[in-house]
Order: C-alpha cells, then sequence, then structure tokens
C-alpha cells in the first residue's frame, strides 16, 4: 500500500512539472521581467492546476 501511494505521489509530482511547462507555453510572451506575464500565469487552468498537484502528491507521501 505505501509503495502505491508513493508511486501516485512521484507521478503527481512529474505531472505538476508537465501542466506547469504546458501552462507556461501557452501565453505568447512569457517574461520574468514584465510583471503582466505573472498574472497572464496566474489566469491559466493548466498553470494554476500545475500548481495544486504537488502539495497533492505532498498529502500522498504524508499518508505513507
Amino acid at each position: 500500500m505505501a509503495v502505491a501511494r508513493a508511486l501516485i505521489a512521484a507521478f503527481l509530482s512529474a505531472r505538476a512539472a508537465t501542466l506547469l511547462q504546458q501552462g507556461a507555453l501557452e501565453p505568447p510572451t512569457t517574461s520574468l521581467a514584465d510583471p503582466k506575464s505573472v498574472a497572464r500565469l496566474g489566469g491559466q487552468t493548466m498553470w494554476l492546476i500545475g500548481m495544486v498537484a504537488p502539495f497533492a502528491g505532498y498529502l500522498f507521501q504524508a499518508v505513507v
């Protein structure tokens, strides 16, 4: 059971990285020098899910 939860946690962490990258690639111009870029990322559903997924992974790790 612990192994299954650890694998789920690893999957969620990997999926979070993928979602964050996909969300960051969708806006036409993303630059950390421009504060509006960060605001645009905050409005992206894919990017927001990518921000939440690591916390779900941490919860699965805590349960183990």
